[in-house]
Parts: C-alpha cells; sequence; structure tokens
C-alpha cells in the first residue's frame, strides 16, 4: 500500500481527484462570452468581429456621416427594446453561408426593436449573409421594417430578413439591389415607396399580404428569377405608376394570386412575359 494512504477508498479518492485536476488543466472550464455594450455613435474604422460578440445595443447608436462600421462574420448583435442602428455613414457587413452576421431583439418579438435605418444621405453599403430578425416599429412619419432604406446604394446579398412588425425590407429611395435573400413571415416582403429597386434570385415566402409591395406612384423595379411561395394575398402588388423594368423568370405558387396583382393606371410602357 502507497504510504499515507490507509484504505482502499481513499486509495480511490485520491485517483478521481487526480483525474480531475488533470482534466482541468487540459480542458479549462467555459466561460461565457461576456456582452459588448453599444449605444451613442460608433466612431469610425469601427469594426465588430467574433471575438467582441455578442454586441448588445443598449441605448439607439449611430453610424454618423462619413463613418464606416464594419461587421464581420459570425457576430450577434443583439438590440434591447425600442433601439435600432441608424446609419448616416456606410454599414459594410461580411457574414459568410456557415457564418452569417445576426441582427435580431433580446426576445423573440416582431417590433420589439426598430431595425436598421439608411438614413438621407448615407454612402453606399452592402450587406452579405446578414440575418435580419424581429424589427420594425409602428408608422411614424416613415414606416420602419427590418431594414429601412431612405437612400442609398444598398447592396444585400444571400441573407434572411424575417418575422418583422410589418414590412421586412421598405425602400424610400435610392438605389437598392436585393439578391439570393430569403425574406419571409411579416405583412409585406419587399416594399418600394420610390427609388430604383432590383431584385433577383430571391426567395420570398409565407409572407402575410404581398412578397413585394410596390405601391409608390413612382419608382423603377426589376423582378427576375424570383420564387414566391404561400404570400397570402399575392406574388406582388404594383401601381401602375411604377416603372416595372423587367418581371420574368419567377416563379409564384400557394398563394390567392400567384401572379403579379396590377393596379391604378399604367404610366409606363411595360412587357409582361409569360412566367412574370
Amino acid at each position: 500500500m502507497i504510504r499515507g494512504i490507509s484504505s482502499l477508498t481513499d486509495y480511490r479518492f485520491m485517483s478521481v481527484a487526480v483525474i480531475a485536476v488533470l482534466l482541468f488543466l487540459l480542458f479549462p472550464a467555459f466561460t461565457a462570452q461576456a456582452a459588448t455594450p453599444i449605444s451613442g455613435t460608433i466612431p469610425d474604422g469601427t469594426v465588430w468581429d467574433a471575438v467582441g460578440s455578442p454586441y448588445t445595443v443598449e441605448a439607439d447608436a449611430t453610424v454618423p456621416a462619413g463613418a464606416t462600421l464594419v461587421v464581420e462574420s459570425g457576430v450577434t448583435v443583439e438590440f434591447a427594446a425600442d433601439t435600432g442602428l441608424t446609419v448616416e455613414g456606410s454599414l459594410n457587413v461580411n457574414g459568410t453561408e456557415s457564418d452569417p452576421a445576426v441582427f435580431t431583439s433580446l426576445s423573440a418579438t416582431p417590433g420589439s426593436w426598430s431595425g436598421i435605418l439608411f438614413d438621407s444621405g448615407s454612402a453606399e453599403s452592402t450587406l452579405t449573409h446578414v440575418h435580419v430578425s424581429y424589427a420594425g416599429a409602428p408608422c411614424s412619419g416613415i414606416c420602419r421594417g427590418g431594414i429601412t432604406i431612405v437612400t442609398g446604394p444598398i447592396d444585400i446579398i444571400s441573407g434572411r430578413v424575417h418575422d418583422s412588425l410589418t414590412y421586412g425590407i421598405v425602400q424610400y429611395d435610392g438605389l437598392v439591389t436585393v439578391t439570393g435573400t430569403e425574406i419571409d413571415h411579416q405583412p409585406y416582403g419587399f416594399s418600394l415607396a420610390h427609388g430604383t429597386a432590383t431584385l433577383t434570385d430571391n426567395i420570398i415566402h409565407d409572407n402575410t399580404y404581398y412578397g413585394v409591395n410596390a405601391n409608390a406612384w413612382e419608382g423603377t423595379l426589376t423582378l427576375t428569377d424570383n420564387t414566391f411561395t404561400a404570400n397570402a394575398s399575392a406574388a406582388a402588388r404594383i401601381n401602375g405608376g411604377v416603372d416595372l423594368v423587367s418581371a420574368s423568370s419567377n416563379e409564384s405558387t400557394g398563394s390567392a394570386r400567384n401572379g403579379l396583382l396590377m393596379y391604378g393606371f399604367l404610366s409606363h410602357d411595360q412587357t409582361w412575359d409569360a412566367d412574370l
């Protein structure tokens, strides 16, 4: 018997203790990543990366004119109730398919935060593999969606916008392209009030009213290779005042109207293809 160990029970206890120490040294205890608090003005050159994630927006945050905020892949940005992000400069999101950047609420309730607003004068921004959820605000001056665009140009690529209060993406002006993005589970998927919008190869589904709602008296819209599924009222509703440059190779199933609902007076020459 080993000196100092008086019984088999003591020996077993010591063996367990030694193993526990070895496991602790080899596999340190996991500690949850502390959140990085965000509020107020965000300085130019700020980068939000996975090391600082999650970022918790505790009060309204703004990217001022002339400044750029970069958000890297794997970052989660959580918003407290009634807060939002206003972009007067540039926002560039560099998510990946396997590691998107996520902008969401601390509570999974549509409209619990006011979304991302590209305000008047904002510069060119690109959002790649960004997921935006549970955003929006009641209409007051403008209607806020998950992503609200007062001016552009804005490129949204391979993202997802879902479970917004009213609008997934709402555009008031500027140049906007949305490509390869899933837009789902809100009353209106994409809404055009003014400006030029190009939607290509998106999956737009399960919106309560329309997948695309172009209810402006002006504006330019191109719809190509989009898949519309189970948008309750119609794939899209388009005012005749909108210049529908092209609507081709789109597909719609599972809606009350599997097509484009046109209304109002046509103010532009249009070509309506058999395949939407």
